[in-house]
Formats: C-alpha cells, structure tokens, sequence
C-alpha cells in the first residue's frame, strides 16, 4: 500500500514538472514580466515607473543556462551499456563508431535499447540540472569590464559517461 502511494506521489510530481517545466517561475497573478509598471505616489503626484524583477531574471538566465548545456551535451559521445553512442546517430553511424557489424533484426534491437537507454539518462540528467542551484559571480572580461557568471553545478557522473574520442 505504502508503495502505491509513493508511486502516485512520484506521477504527481513528474506532473508538475511537465506542466511547469523546469526553471519556470510562476507569479501570484500567471507568469510575471521582466520589467513590471508599478505606481508610486510622491509629493502628492501619481507617477509610474518601471521595476526590474530580480527573480524574473535569475530564472530566465538559468533556462537559457539550461538550454545552451542540454544543446552542447548532445553533442558528445557517451558509453552506454559497453557501446559507443551519439544522439544524432542512425543505426549505420552506430555501427560504424563501434566498430562492429551487427545483423539486421539484431542490430536494430541493440540499437533501440541503447538509445532508449541514453535518452532516460540523458532526461535524468536534465532533471538533475533544472534542480541545480543558479550560482551567479563577478569576473573582469577582456578590458576589466565587469562581467556577471552564470553556472549549475551538478553531479551527472553515473548517468552519462563521457567516450573517448575517436
């Protein structure tokens, strides 16, 4: 029984993240703007003036921080399952990388289980990420212009094991 209801606790909370997607921030009123009007009543006068949300940015940098990593993950070759495995391979590149020359009815099968195999660790390692703190640092670019650093530190090891080149 116990273990019913944590299944059920665990579809709600594949749910939520569905729904919301991961580093999305949701406001009292729906999704808030970056800049917001806000009136301010000074000297007896109504003026109005627009406010920076902080909170607003922090998430819109850490979903584009997101973005860029998921895009530059994909491009590597990772071992899964003892093959040599890239996400924009077909069966013959698959082959190819690994040096084998698997049969039809067997290759394909192989070749379905690694990458169903890759792709579930590469959405937990997602899900990893969109979990990860947003770390936000000064450093001094080219010319001393002070610049703001955007990072995620996550574990991903045990997921996705990086291949060595070619």
């Amino acid at each position: 029984m116990k273990r019913q209801f944590l299944r059920e606790h665990h579809n709600r909370q594949d749910k939520a993240w569905s729904e919301n997607g991961c580093g999305g921030y949701e406001g009292k009123n729906g999704n808030p703007k970056l800049w917001e009007l806000e009136p301010v009543f000074a000297g007896g006068k109504l003026r109005f003036q627009y406010v920076f949300n902080e909170e607003v940015n922090r998430q819109l940098q850490k979903q584009e921080l997101i973005e860029l990593s998921k895009a530059r993950l994909l491009l590597n070759t990772f071992l899964v399952s003892g093959y040599r495995f890239r996400f924009d391979d077909g069966l013959a590149s698959f082959e190819h990388r690994n040096r084998t020359r698997l049969n039809h009815g067997s290759g394909a099968q192989v070749f379905k289980r690694v990458k169903a195999e890759a792709q579930e660790r590469f959405q937990m390692a997602v899900r990893r990420m969109c979990r990860a703190p947003l770390e936000m640092n000064y450093d001094f670019g080219e010319g001393n212009e002070l610049l703001w650093v955007y990072s995620l530190s996550f574990d991903w090891t045990g997921l996705l094991e990086l291949s060595p080149e070619d």
